[in-house]
């Protein structure tokens, strides 16, 4: 009887401790889509300005707002005896729209240096002042991501009344593409920075939305189609196919080259993909501008350098 006693307490003690073990093993259902895109989307804005409109979002709740550099900075590339200098301004009119409430003007500081630097890389921040409750952390090690990973942006379809959801993948990592920003005296200005493939069906509009991993950081920023400038490329392709002898010209220089490069990207890009710009690009070092540096001229000392050129003709061969 005492036996049978004892079984008997060892057996409810058994129960008992692997009782809490059974329920520890209970797993959170991973979030939906839906439940994604209506965290994320609150963050999320319309940028206007007086020639058109684009995405950005809030990374802080002191209202500074990530977006493309080519939604709402103009950048003008030229070149002098110091080598190649680039210009950089906000656009006229820049205004926001924030979940659907009429657009609010943007009061923003003179651009510093720093700013000058991002925008190289198509990123920039706006510190709009705009306090907010809502906004989205970014990843602390863009540079981790791989090939295959998921991913889902969010931006605005030009014209959109509200915000759009894309998902897909990263299908590819591109260092330093060799597609032109700018051409400058028929030469061709190459970007010094990486960009990742996203294989979603980016649409335009959708430009400086936030490109968000599984865990809800921010990865990039939605870029634009590597072949930006067009005006500036559909001319140089033009001049060199009315030259003698067109493209299949027996003499060869980087623009002609160039111009076939560019127009190979203009006749194969896919419309089902699109390209981001890692926010990697947003730690920058460069010393801060004179009180009384002009806001439109770049400091000489964060200007591209000639270097490019010499990344160019690495390419090239």
């Amino acid at each position: 009887m005492k036996y049978l006693n004892s079984f008997r307490l060892r057996a409810f003690c058994v129960v008992v401790l692997l009782a809490p073990s059974a329920s520890a093993e209970k797993k959170i259902a991973p979030l939906t889509l839906t439940d994604r895109y209506e965290r994320a989307s609150c963050t999320v804005v319309q940028i206007f300005h007086d020639g058109g409109m684009g995405t950005g979002f809030f990374i802080s709740a002191d209202g500074d707002i990530l977006t493309a550099a080519h939604v709402a900075l103009n950048k003008a590339f030229s070149q002098d005896s110091n080598g190649v200098r680039v210009e950089v301004d906000y656009k006229p009119g820049l205004r926001i729209v924030q979940r659907g409430q009429p657009p609010r003007p943007l009061v923003l500081p003179k651009l510093q240096g720093a700013d000058v630097q991002r925008a190289l890389t198509d990123l920039v921040i706006l510190k709009s002042g705009l306090a907010t409750p809502c906004y989205l952390p970014l990843s602390t090690h863009p540079e981790d991501t791989r090939i295959g990973q998921h991913v889902i942006a969010i931006g605005f379809p030009i014209s959109a009344p509200s915000g759009a959801l894309y998902e897909g993948f990263i299908s590819a990592k591109y260092p330093h593409l060799p597609v032109p920003m700018a051409v400058v005296n028929n030469t061709p200005i190459l970007p010094n920075y990486d960009v990742i493939r996203i294989q979603m069906p980016i649409t335009p509009g959708a430009s400086g939305g936030p490109v968000i991993v599984d865990d809800g950081d921010v990865i990039g920023v939605v870029t634009e189609n590597p072949t930006a400038w067009f005006n500036d490329l559909n001319s140089l392709i033009q001049y060199e196919q009315v030259q003698q002898g067109g493209f299949n010209a027996p003499q060869s220089d980087v623009p002609k080259m160039m111009a076939k490069l560019a127009w190979v990207v203009q006749q194969f890009v896919t419309s089902g993909a699109g390209l981001a710009v890692p926010v990697s690009y947003l730690r920058v070092s460069v010393p801060k501008a004179s009180p009384t540096e002009s806001q439109k001229t770049a400091d000489p000392e964060v200007q591209p350098s000639r270097g490019w050129f010499r990344s160019l003709l690495g390419h090239l061969k």
